[in-house]
């Protein structure tokens, strides 16, 4: 948040005023889009941090994971006791004045300090994303020049006082240095190109496209990675596309368990996942996914015969009929995913789509469904 650099990160020098605490509104902004255009690559951020980072990048649209991880690593090298020469702290280098405006106990283990990452790291978030509404404001109204996130992050290194009154990143040798070692960290924490290639690992495919946390709300329009990927992937006939005047018009493609699962899988345990699918139908369709899992993998029996301990991760399970028609995964356990299963869901009325999402189950999912099976790739 300025001044001296710390573990590497060439922030400047302590004679440029750091930190201006303005009065902004915490409100979440509505932007046209974050800087990153992919998921995070969580290779370089150590294990403990992934989930505080992934959970950070929800906060608003305009500032994603890889946007928080990269400016955690300029600011202290992922060093959660850093301190610097103007007073600066904790992971995210908060000065004391700001964080008495912005840091609580959002881990609620009963501290509120720079010092944890738990607080930090969200404050971090909402304190970006009050900026990034102010910036995206300034340029609407023709008074600063730049891209909305290099505006911000100069906000949040030298005060939105100094970016409005130099009328974009202010030249004072230290920020434009800052927001250029954050552009350049951007690149190493998103994955290329919105989305993996085949042959992917379940645990990064897992991290790409899938909520670390069962969500419980609508973030599919956050995660652009996920989305670009099944868009791309349709043509291959593995995706089950929207049908006509099908529930609800309008959703993202790919809002559904089906999607969900062709991703993963044609991605990380079997890339001709599904490739036979009948298109009129849709790919993905769960009765089309169902009939090529029993032609092509190994059947493992219904999921009220099985124990999690049999289960083995890249194993779908699958209901067709008998109240519930859905698909799921089992990932097993990921480091920086709190669930041992991943799914989605569509946003039919009375329930709120939050595809993809992790889900945590001590016994199988489920379960109870008389006609909930599992399939293992041969």
């Amino acid at each position: 948040m300025g001044g001296k650099g710390i573990g590497g990160a060439v922030l400047g020098v302590a004679a440029i005023p750091v930190m201006v605490v303005v009065a902004v509104s915490g409100a979440s902004p509505t932007p046209s889009g974050g800087s990153g255009g992919g998921g995070l690559n969580p290779a370089g951020i150590p294990a403990d941090l992934v989930p505080l980072i992934q959970a950070a990048g929800t906060v608003c649209p305009g500032i994603t994971a890889p946007d928080i991880a990269a400016q955690l690593k300029a600011e202290s090298n992922f060093n959660v006791n850093a301190t610097s020469a103007v007073g600066a702290q904790g992971i995210a280098q908060f000065m004391p004045g700001t964080w008495k405006t912005w840091g609580q106990d959002y881990n609620h283990n009963g501290t509120n300090s720079p010092l944890d990452p738990g607080d930090a790291i969200p404050a971090q978030a909402h304190f970006m994303c009050a900026l990034y509404g102010q910036v995206s404001s300034l340029l609407k109204a023709g008074a600063v020049k730049g891209d909305p996130n290099d505006l911000a992050w100069a906000a949040y290194n030298a005060g939105l006082g100094a970016v409005q009154g130099a009328g974009g990143v202010p030249q004072n040798g230290q920020t434009p240095a800052y927001v250029a070692n954050i552009r350049k960290f951007l690149a190493q924490f998103t994955l290329p190109g919105g989305g993996l290639a085949a042959g992917a690992s379940l645990a990064q495919t897992v991290l790409a496209y899938a909520w670390h946390t069962n969500q419980g709300q609508d973030h599919l329009a956050q995660m652009p990675q996920y989305t670009t990927a099944v868009n791309a992937a349709r043509t291959s006939g593995h995706f089950y596309a929207h049908q006509p005047g099908e529930v609800p018009v309008g959703r993202p493609e790919g809002d559904h368990c089906s999607a969900t699962v062709s991703l993963i899988a044609t991605t990380a345990v079997d890339p001709t996942y599904n490739n036979n699918g009948v298109l009129a139908q849709g790919a993905g369709f769960v009765p089309v996914q169902e009939a090529w899992m029993a032609a092509h993998w190994q059947p493992l029996g219904s999921a009220s015969s099985l124990s999690l301990s049999q289960l083995r991760p890249g194993d779908i399970g699958i209901s067709n009929g008998g109240g519930l028609t859905h698909v799921w995964m089992y990932v097993g356990s990921v480091p920086g995913f709190s669930g041992n299963f991943v799914e989605g869901s569509y946003g039919y009325p009375g329930h709120v789509g939050f595809a993809p999402q992790a889900r945590q189950s001590s016994t199988v999912l489920y379960a109870g469904h008389p006609n909930a099976v599992y399939y293992r790739k041969k």
